[in-house]
């Protein structure tokens, strides 16, 4: 605002700089990545460092900064592995494959001899 007989005059500059909270970006997690529960285990303590921390349960079932759950002989046997069991039934279908694979080589040598 300015009186008549007065010429304007600028009192103070103000900026204003607007940031994202640290829990947006998911590399700003523990090791670079999010937690395994997802958002619900954010924990920012100190906002604005580009850093925050995973929440985890405290009934033994995660292990790690990023709340990975521990696979167990009893969560593997109920079908809870996250992948292991896929895992296992492919090297297991590999070696049978391989066994197949060389007893045919086998048979064939032995054919190949009699002739």
């Amino acid at each position: 605002a300015t009186a008549p007989g007065t010429l304007p005059a600028t009192l103070y500059n103000l900026s204003f700089e607007f940031k994202l909270a640290d829990t947006t970006n998911t590399t700003n997690g523990p090791n670079g990545v999010d937690c395994v529960g997802g958002i619900s285990q954010h924990q920012d303590i100190v906002e604005f460092d580009s850093r925050y921390t995973c929440t985890c349960p405290t009934d033994n079932s995660t292990v790690g900064d990023n709340c990975a759950p521990v696979i167990t002989v009893a969560n593997a046997a109920a079908g809870n592995s996250d992948g292991i069991e896929s895992t296992v039934y492919f090297v297991l279908g590999s070696i049978g494959v391989l066994v197949l694979v060389a007893v045919a080589a086998v048979l064939l040598q032995l054919r190949r001899k009699r002739l």
